[in-house]
């Protein structure tokens, strides 16, 4: 049975997670419901806003038959309860939107089209993001990446690895029970997860050019990324990762680039809590989990904790580590082998197979 306001043959479906955005939520929907193409479902989920977000929801369906609202009956988090609207999304195509965001009002033409002319599964946008200074920057870099990658012919999950609300999808990816989002909250990479899974079955990606996503990042969206439960969400994150290219398909020399970008990002997450006074005693704790995963990497360990000793990006930052009350108790090698331990006694000699995973 389709849920009621939901048309049967859109073109594409628009999911929106909701959480407390009373403040920007109309200028969110305002710029979907206008959207130069029509045919189109806007499935909004309404995440326990204790908020007004929900009443203005419900007020814009009352008006729009296109809209459904789901009201969640526990908080689940933006990722779970994008996959909420996944499980109902009838699209050819399914989009995402935060609801604090907005788009050009032919963005979804734009983006169709292009699918249609080039048969893409996967559509992408470029994005413009907005600071507390309402300043509009124009975001090129991501775009470029993708198209000179696929120019030398590296694989499309090693280049589409954020801004996952900046496309289309074609439902067909969905088919792949695992392509939706990781039950991880609190911004710790449930998107780059996402995009993991999707990119790594999608045959062919296009880009949109003359349309625009506006991403609207401020001050208080980055001191959120500054708790505890920020930081365990990223080891989340990597755990994830991990159970996913150990189970797929993928040359070495892919499954570790995909390794290390994420684990770079778990290791530049321990050094910052160094400057952080409510969490810095959890860094012990934070670097035990860490290596604990990383007994999941699934060729020589050797290798790989010679990469994890260089990724500690020059010399000073070893000797700092050395120096650490972390090192000289022996937290970092709770649990690792003994055998491995003269790893860490290793020189800052440049190794030219991990040199890359130190930048």
């Amino acid at each position: 049975m389709i849920p009621r306001g939901i048309s049967v043959n859109p073109k594409v479906s628009i999911i929106v997670p909701v959480y407390n955005v009373e403040n920007y939520i109309r200028q969110c929907l305002d710029c979907i419901i206008n959207q130069t193409l029509k045919e189109i479902e806007i499935i909004l989920i309404n995440d326990c806003s204790k908020d007004n977000s929900g009443n203005i929801c419900d007020e814009y369906a009352l008006n729009d038959n296109r809209i459904v609202v789901l009201h969640n009956h526990k908080n689940l988090g933006p990722g779970l309860s994008r996959n909420e609207g996944i499980e109902i999304a009838r699209g050819e195509y399914i989009g995402f939107i935060d609801s604090d965001d907005w788009i050009d009002l032919d963005y979804y033409e734009q983006l169709y089209n292009s699918a249609k002319i080039n048969q893409s599964c996967i559509v992408k946008a470029e994005t413009v993001t907005i600071g507390d200074d309402g300043v509009k920057r124009l975001n090129l870099s991501l775009n470029k990446i993708i198209r000179k990658g696929l120019e030398q012919n590296k694989p499309l999950f090693l280049l589409f690895t954020h801004h996952h609300w900046s496309a289309v999808y074609h439902r067909s990816i969905f088919d792949h029970n695992i392509v939706r989002y990781p039950d991880i909250k609190d911004g710790g990479g449930e998107d780059v997860i996402f995009l993991l899974r999707a990119t790594y079955f999608s045959k062919s990606i296009s880009m949109a050019t003359n349309t625009h996503y506006y991403y609207r990042k401020t001050s208080s969206t980055l001191s959120s990324l500054k708790t505890l439960p920020y930081f365990t969400s990223m080891l989340d994150s990597f755990r994830f990762l991990l159970e996913f290219i150990n189970k797929h398909e993928m040359p070495k020399q892919h499954y570790d680039q995909a390794f290390f970008r994420r684990f770079r990002s778990v290791r530049n997450r321990y050094l910052e809590m160094r400057d952080i006074a409510e969490i810095s005693d959890y860094r012990i704790e934070y670097a035990k989990k860490a290596i604990d995963l990383l007994k999941l990497y699934k060729y020589d360990p050797v290798e790989l904790l010679d990469c994890f000793v260089k990724g500690f990006s020059s010399g000073s930052e070893i000797k700092r580590l050395k120096a650490s009350t972390t090192y000289k108790t022996g937290h970092f090698l709770l649990w690792l082998p003994k055998g491995l331990y003269k790893l860490f006694q290793t020189n800052n000699k440049t190794n030219e197979k991990c040199q890359w995973s130190a930048s």
